[in-house]
């Protein structure tokens, strides 16, 4: 399977715009035959905490719709973030995954980042979320989630990959890199992080910093551009656990 890591730098706030650039990127991962392309965390818009503007209706979200025209359209699987706008006013961070035009997992970022004050704005989710494509499944993840250890264990024997979405900043990307290959140890399955990257709101983020860990260990060769593309598959993970049987011994 063709995994499509985008290196996205959003116009803040913009989603018009936004729109335009994700529907190029999104044609060029269909003609290079990728199987699912995954962008950033709140996708549109960068980490705002701005939800009176930026937040949309749960049940009508201009942003779903988009993504699932493209992925319709195009015939692709599509990972992308986006706020939801709560009854109570609160928001909610989701990370979507469509495919071919359906909505196939939409799960709601458990642990907003208290540091950067994102619990005043956002509420956090209580459910952990996986969606099936080809012969694998994958977890879901958004950003601050990486630093919780327990939620990806929670799921490890019933996913082959967990991905992450994220706008993690340049000052704590080593904490990124050792995050993701920590999880991946722990879980003995691919790690797929996905970062945003540029600058938004006065906050810097790293180039080049989505990466795949594979179930060994090691950070997979990646085509370099504007889609980073890598080929996982399930055969691996399963033989490695064969092989080094750690997940037998998990007690939950």
């Amino acid at each position: 399977m063709i995994i499509g890591l985008a290196e996205w730098n959003p116009i803040w706030e913009d989603k018009q715009k936004n729109m335009l650039y994700a529907q190029e990127l999104v044609e060029k991962a269909a003609r290079n035959r990728v199987d699912l392309l995954l962008l950033p965390e709140t996708t549109l818009t960068g980490f705002t905490m701005n939800v009176s503007k930026m937040g949309e209706e749960s049940g009508d979200s201009k942003t779903i719709r988009f993504f699932q025209k493209l992925s319709e359209k195009y015939g692709i699987g599509i990972g992308f973030g986006y706020i939801s706008k709560e009854e109570n006013g609160m928001g909610e961070n989701h990370f979507v995954i469509v495919n071919k035009g359906t909505i196939q997992a939409d799960y709601s970022k458990i642990h907003p980042f208290t540091y950067a004050k994102e619990n005043e704005f956002y509420q956090g989710g209580h459910d952990l979320k996986r969606f099936d494509m080809g012969d694998m499944t994958f977890g879901m993840y958004i950003c601050y989630d990486l630093r919780f250890p327990s939620i990806f264990t929670a799921q490890a024997k019933k996913c082959h990959a967990m991905i992450v979405i994220a706008n993690w900043p340049s000052k704590r990307e080593e904490h990124w890199r050792t995050l993701l290959r920590a999880r991946e140890i722990e879980n003995q399955c691919y790690m797929i992080g996905v970062n945003r990257a540029g600058e938004g709101n006065g906050i810097t983020y790293p180039n080049h910093s989505s990466l795949v860990i594979d179930p060994d260990g090691q950070e997979l060769s990646i085509f370099p551009g504007e889609i980073r593309m890598v080929d996982i598959n399930k055969e691996t993970v399963m033989s490695y656990r064969r092989n080094f049987p750690v997940l037998e011994d998990l007690k939950l």
